[in-house]
């Protein structure tokens, strides 16, 4: 799967909330203190950047993207049994 085929999605940095897509083409315009769910449909993970220092912005972003995830389900049948990834920034899967 290529960047272009994955959907950046931006979590808040006040309430953890889904604020929707974030249109940037390439990977260089994350912002590294904030928090990314990245939908590569197989696979959701919640991106951390290097400068965030707030767990508690993670742990929304994880529900939030759990929350993601069942959303899409019923959209496009993708299993609810897919569990959100946490990936720090550097640590991204290849």
């Amino acid at each position: 799967m290529s960047g272009s085929d994955i959907v950046k999605q931006r979590v808040s940095s006040e309430t953890g909330e889904h604020l929707g897509p974030d249109e940037s083409e390439v990977w260089e315009d994350l912002e590294h203190d904030d928090v990314y769910i990245l939908d590569c449909y197989e696979r959701v993970y919640v991106w951390v950047g290097s400068e965030n220092h707030n767990e508690r912005e993670a742990r929304l972003g994880m529900e939030t993207a759990a929350a993601f995830i069942a959303q899409q389900a019923a959209l496009d049948g993708r299993p609810t049994s897919q569990k959100p990834i946490l990936v720090a920034a550097g640590s991204e899967p290849l």
